[in-house]
């Protein structure tokens, strides 16, 4: 069984999720900064439209609502219920792509971070009745919602409230240990990291290597190509991503015995 058929096993993607779960969902080296350059913006509770009379214009089957008050873009996102409670309020960190806007990352806010004006809900029920959803031509959503709000969303310290989920994170093996499967490496050896840290940790070129009993025995450079991954992910249409370059052996000590 290659590396990347061990990362598709239920031993595999248990250890992964509880991996992430003890670092409360967040990359041990970025603290998730990472994410904060996407598009960002409210997704509000049921509790709140429920209030006041917009959660039949709110609520769709499988989407929800992120109002962008820096781009002031009601986008309509669609996502996994199980991802977050509808009682709760987000941030929402969003990716556009040729299909549809996805949410990458959710994050609480408190109720009393969120502020709307007096006489704006009848405003926000207007945009959604209407599917102002794309570009809203007349209305400023930084009027709608008060600047104690803005300033909790956009100019928030990162560190604050609690990451409910993202995509991307990855859980990084920090050594190579001879005849162990991926899920049988102790949780110390594991950690937390988003996809741009794993990148640039892989990219750093080295692994150590354990032997049976724990006992470094080698360095491996990793593979030039797939950078020590074993595969290549926009090529898991094909033969599942396995790199060319290592024939998914990972490092470049293994091609050279080949």
């Amino acid at each position: 069984m290659n590396y990347r058929e061990q990362l598709n096993q239920p031993e595999w993607l248990a250890k992964r999720e509880r991996i992430i779960k003890r670092d409360f969902s967040s990359c041990i080296n970025c603290k998730n900064e990472t994410y904060t350059t996407l598009s960002k913006g409210i997704i509000l509770g049921n509790d709140i439209m429920y209030k006041n009379t917009l959660q039949n214009k709110y609520k769709y089957q499988n989407s929800i609502h992120i109002f962008d008050l820096e781009n002031n873009i009601i986008k309509r996102v669609y996502t996994n219920s199980s991802n977050f409670d509808i009682r709760n309020n987000y941030i929402g960190f969003y990716q556009e792509s040729d299909v549809h806007t996805r949410v990458i990352a959710l994050k609480s806010i408190q109720d009393s971070d969120i502020e709307v004006t007096d006489g704006s809900y009848t405003t926000l029920s207007l945009c959604l009745e209407n599917s102002l959803f794309f570009k809203l031509l007349s209305i400023n959503l930084k009027k709608i919602f008060s600047e104690k709000t803005y300033d909790s969303v956009y100019s928030g310290n990162i560190n604050r409230g609690y990451w409910h989920f993202i995509t991307g994170l990855q859980v990084h093996h920090n050594y190579y240990k001879v005849g162990s499967l991926a899920w049988e490496y102790p949780d110390e050896s594991l950690s937390t990291l988003c996809w741009l840290c794993h990148e640039i940790k892989h990219k750093e070129g080295i692994t150590p290597v354990l032997d049976v009993y724990g006992n470094n025995i080698a360095n491996y450079t990793n593979c030039k190509k797939c950078h020590g991954l074993g595969y290549i992910s926009k090529y898991d249409y094909y033969q599942n991503g396995v790199c060319f370059r290592c024939n998914g052996e990972r490092w470049e000590e293994l091609i050279n015995r080949r």
